[in-house]
């Protein structure tokens, strides 16, 4: 049975306005103060991300938010977005939505930014868990992880069973079972401190990034060691992740934001919708019967099948996908985060289908993902605004946004911390004398020394070059070493004498290890100790001079 409701009849253009531009007065977040609103604003991007459209509480998901959200002081868009997390990995990799050869199922990454202790992203999250308990125990049990470690252990825990072949060759046989594997495919990893899997990242040899990338695109994931290696087929992995926008911003690297890490992720704006002291409950029986309905949403999506688009839904998805779905106007690294625009509209799509229990891809279903995906991308543009990738750069931009005036080389230099840019900015770009203005959201004029050297007049005092210790030291033992073996035999001293050069070694252990003879004169190299001995009577190999090898 359908639940979905068909719009009135009209344009495409109108119907997409209607669907996915309207807002919802009930559901936009209220009682923010201005000092929250100051600290969530970006010198890049001003203003908070519009409140997401009404098309988008479209069916179940919809009940759900107006259910929780005036009890509660999440955000309506991070309860939307965990609620739609939630449900596409409970479904499974069965439902899918194919584009040449590749298949889109519902499973989802999502990343949450928000203010810490003020945005309530945890909060979101704990009504969905509530919710996924209601309907199915063992899955949250069972299939619920956090702390994302290493590309490697992700593949262990939706591994394939491996066997292993007989002992003896030559002989008949069946191989054993080593290992069983695992059976439900279905991982939703909850991550609350998402700075740290990124940090996790920047480790030289880390697997992490590949095998989160291909756990989205394929569920195929594997590495090629030699022992004990494991892969996982048909794994259907979804990630919901909490972070805050200036943890975003420093860590997420500009590579991390190119190779396609970053774009499989639906970025939402999140901070408190309301103050409530004293909590929130909900009406008796509401979360049980949203918990019914989700079961039998997953009974439904059991069998596998491919989803289909009505000609409605299909004469939408031309227009937005040759539209605003390939738009390039961005700046270069907000382009690059968001350029997943479409097999993300898909897949939202394809999550909404399944929780109106259809076989097709309605015109409601696509204007909602439509709406969600507008206030992903508003709020990838909030997080990351225009930054350029260069530290420097959009250092001195952010600056110059708050400083119409212009900046000067003074400015610049309480601006780094140090009186030296030259020294202490990263990456080292040479600026003799900045002189800039700010005109809207982009730098009129920047004027400097293009070629990076000094600027004309300065003078500056050439330094000394500082000797190794240890060198300084060989070479003074050296010099008093040959001093001292200039002398007459009668003026060398009765006792042993040593020089200290370098570091000091073991003398006869060394010698004889690399001589092979234990009779030689331990004389040692000049980076050991120099031990002499004028006054023992010598060898008679060496009166007779050099003994050669035979």
């Amino acid at each position: 049975m359908s639940r979905t409701e068909r719009p009135p009849d009209g344009a495409t253009s109108a119907l997409a306005s209607a669907f996915v531009i309207r807002a919802e007065p009930s559901l936009a977040p209220v009682g923010a103060s201005p000092d929250e609103s100051a600290e969530h604003a970006s010198p890049e991007v001003p203003h908070w991300p519009s409140p997401v459209a009404d098309a988008a509480y479209h069916g179940l998901v919809g009940d759900f938010v107006r259910a929780v959200f005036p009890v509660s002081e999440s955000d309506p868009a991070a309860l939307l977005i965990s609620f739609l997390v939630g449900v596409g990995s409970l479904v499974g990799r069965h439902v899918y939505y194919q584009v040449e050869r590749d298949r889109h199922y519902c499973n989802l990454f999502a990343l949450i930014a928000g203010a810490t202790g003020h945005a309530r992203k945890g909060s979101s999250w704990g009504w969905v868990r509530s919710v996924l308990e209601l309907t199915d125990l063992l899955f949250v049990v069972d299939n619920l992880k956090s702390g994302l470690s290493t590309g490697e252990g992700l593949i262990h825990h939706v591994r394939d069973g491996t066997t292993t072949p007989p002992l003896s060759t030559g002989k008949t046989g069946t191989a054993t079972e080593r290992d069983p594997g695992i059976a439900d495919k279905r991982l939703l990893i909850y991550e609350s401190e998402f700075a740290r899997v990124i940090a996790l990242l920047e480790r030289e040899g880390s697997t992490l990034s590949p095998m989160m990338r291909q756990a989205w695109e394929s569920g195929m994931l594997s590495t090629l060691t030699k022992l004990n290696a494991e892969r996982a087929t048909g794994a259907h992995i979804s990630i919901l992740a909490h972070i805050t926008p200036g943890e975003l911003r420093k860590k997420l690297r500009t590579v991390e934001l190119t190779n396609g890490f970053a774009n499989r992720f639906l970025f939402v704006a999140s901070r408190r919708s309301k103050h409530l002291p004293d909590g929130g409950h909900v009406a008796d029986g509401a979360l049980e019967q949203i918990a019914g309905e989700l079961r039998h949403v997953v009974d439904c999506a059991q069998p596998e099948r491919r989803l289909e688009m009505t000609p409605r839904a299909r004469a939408l998805w031309h227009e937005v996908y040759a539209g605003e779905l390939n738009d390039v106007s961005a700046s270069e690294l907000l382009e690059a985060a968001t350029s997943r625009a479409a097999p993300q509209v898909l897949r939202l799509s394809c999550v909404y289908a399944v929780l109106d229990r259809t076989d097709q891809i309605d015109f409601p279903h696509l204007g909602a993902a439509l709406a969600v995906w507008r206030y992903s991308f508003d709020s990838a543009a909030y997080m990351l605004g225009l930054a350029t990738g260069n530290p420097t750069a959009d250092r001195i931009l952010t600056a110059l946004k708050g400083a119409p005036e212009g900046l000067d080389r003074t400015d610049l230099s309480a601006l780094f911390g140090t009186t030296n840019l030259h020294r202490r900015s990263r990456p080292r770009s040479p600026i003799s004398r900045i002189e800039a203005t700010s005109s809207g959201d982009q730098c009129s004029s920047i004027r400097g020394n293009p070629g990076g050297g000094p600027s004309a007049g300065t003078v500056r005092k050439k330094r000394r070059k500082r000797r190794n210790p240890r060198t300084v030291c060989r070479s003074r033992g050296l010099i008093r070493f040959f001093r001292l073996i200039r002398q007459p035999l009668g003026r060398r001293p009765l006792t042993g004498y040593s020089i200290a050069v370098g570091r000091p070694r073991p003398m006869w252990r060394n010698r004889q290890k690399r001589n092979k003879v234990s009779t030689r004169s331990p004389i040692q190299s000049q980076r050991g100790l120099l031990p002499l001995f004028p006054l023992l009577p010598q060898p008679e190999w060496r009166r007779a001079g050099p003994r050669t090898r035979s």
